[in-house]
């Protein structure tokens, strides 16, 4: 136990080193020994933990996605009206606070990559919660091009809030960009328009 405390000890350091270097610097420019200099640790200490500064980069997307999908999914639970809307504001607020790292996020990772981090979230869900979809009778490949297409119009709202929205009364009237459950029917979509359009080859 003390072990595991120790490693996530140091990865948070880690993390927090990267995160601090992004705000003076892009990520491109960014190197491993730079961090290592931050926390006062070896390369080898660094390598222990990550196959390099992307995969750090990756653990830190992870986790704020996740922070934003519990708090997102928290807000649904809720049915008190005032209540729900100061949860989305708040929410609103947490993404734009998270502004450098979904910046990041867009401008370093491949569409496959941050593609795959919004499906990392959206897998976490039930297969119950995918139920509605039946009704289309989707095949499985038409059920994973339905998902990739919600996990990238997500991407791109989330995108569009920590980048438009400065007062907190826009939050407010653009809650509705949070609603990521889309009545758009699958077949309306080819496999090769949605890949073009997320950018994937």
């Amino acid at each position: 136990m003390k072990r595991e405390l120790k490693a996530q000890f140091i990865k948070d350091r880690i993390e927090g080193a990267l995160v601090e270097l992004l705000e003076t610097k892009a990520f491109s420019q960014i190197r491993v020994e730079e961090i290592t200099e931050k926390v006062h640790i070896s390369r080898r200490t660094f390598y222990l933990y990550y196959k390099d500064k992307r995969d750090c980069l990756l653990d830190i997307l992870k986790r704020m996605l996740k922070s934003i999908e519990d708090d997102y999914m928290q807000v649904l639970s809720v049915h008190d009206e005032a209540e729900e809307e100061e949860g989305f504001r708040k929410l609103l607020l947490k993404i734009r606070s998270n502004k450098l790292l979904i910046n990041t996020m867009f401008i370093n990772l491949t569409s496959r990559e941050w593609l795959q981090l919004f499906r990392t979230e959206y897998d976490r869900r039930t297969a119950a919660e995918w139920e509605e979809l039946s009704v289309y009778h989707l095949s499985q490949d038409e059920l994973e091009l339905e998902k990739n297409m919600e996990c990238a119009t997500t991407a791109m709202r989330i995108c569009h809030i920590a980048n438009s929205m400065d007062d907190i009364a826009v939050f407010q009237a653009n809650m509705h960009v949070l609603d990521i459950v889309h009545q758009r029917r699958v077949e309306q979509w080819s496999t090769k328009s949605v890949e073009h359009a997320l950018g994937i080859r």
